[in-house]
């Protein structure tokens, strides 16, 4: 039992409870989040109000947080917050003008944005900034072209930067450039899943550093450089895009 998930058998990213837990103590099947999980370490930046600031319902999984701390949004550590491009591009949280605790932007007026052209093989969205990315997540089933090279150095994703791509991406010969993404959670990197439908092409990527969950399918040294290049069907990429962790899924073509 716990205040969001009874049982875990996979990641839990960036969640948060606030509500009581009500049982009978067993910090083995019972806490503040989560009650029990296959693997503590897939459990990331997620938060828990502890009942009347019982810690008591603090197993482990999740990381308690006062009433005070709930409305501080540099509590909530590896979080998209709306207004912020480096902590991430989907803006996904914001904090209420009014006060409390953290709300989704989907649901309080956020809308995602639309970068030049109708998303459609005729006329694609066209991706010339920083601030067009967020459109792949929003709407990954679309196509888009890159129009120039994007540096993406000073940010740093705790999750894949589009977690699943089902569109086509042109990428025009151009690069995103200074990639990182540091996780502990699978399927990690620029795409965390390029779907059945999903093409990307004349894309390169440079300057990357990867780190993902134990059990990867690519290894090697934390760092940043030229340790390893990737080249299919029109897509390059060179960089570290390794440590124990899955470094994206492909279900087609890139």
């Amino acid at each position: 039992m716990g205040g969001l998930l009874g049982y875990s058998g996979g990641p839990v990213l960036c969640c948060y409870a606030s509500g009581p837990v009500i049982g009978i103590w067993d910090l083995t099947t019972t806490g503040g989040l989560v009650g029990r999980t296959w693997k503590a370490n897939l459990i990331e930046a997620c938060y828990f109000l502890p009942s009347q600031g019982d810690l008591s319902w603090d197993n482990g999984l999740g990381t308690p947080l006062t009433d005070e701390q709930m409305r501080e949004r540099a509590s909530f550590a590896g979080w998209d917050f709306r207004g912020q491009l480096t902590d991430g591009l989907a803006e996904v949280w914001m904090m209420p003008a009014e006060g409390g605790y953290p709300v989704l932007s989907l649901l309080s007026g956020y809308e995602p944005p639309r970068p030049p052209g109708s998303g459609t093989a005729g006329d694609p969205y066209q991706i010339g900034r920083l601030e067009d990315l967020p459109a792949l997540i929003w709407a990954p089933d679309l196509h888009y072209r890159l129009t120039a090279d994007i540096d993406l150095a000073g940010l740093s994703f705790t999750t894949a930067v589009v977690p699943m791509f089902t569109g086509r991406l042109k990428g025009g010969g151009h690069t995103l450039a200074g990639l990182t993404v540091v996780s502990s959670s699978d399927y990690v990197g620029l795409f965390g899943c390029i779907g059945p439908q999903g093409i990307v092409s004349g894309l390169t990527v440079a300057d990357v550093l990867i780190v993902g969950n134990v059990g990867s399918v690519y290894r090697g040294p934390a760092r940043r450089g030229g340790s390893r290049l990737l080249r299919k069907r029109g897509h390059r990429g060179d960089g570290c895009v390794q440590v124990p962790g899955r470094t994206g899924r492909l279900w087609r073509r890139i």
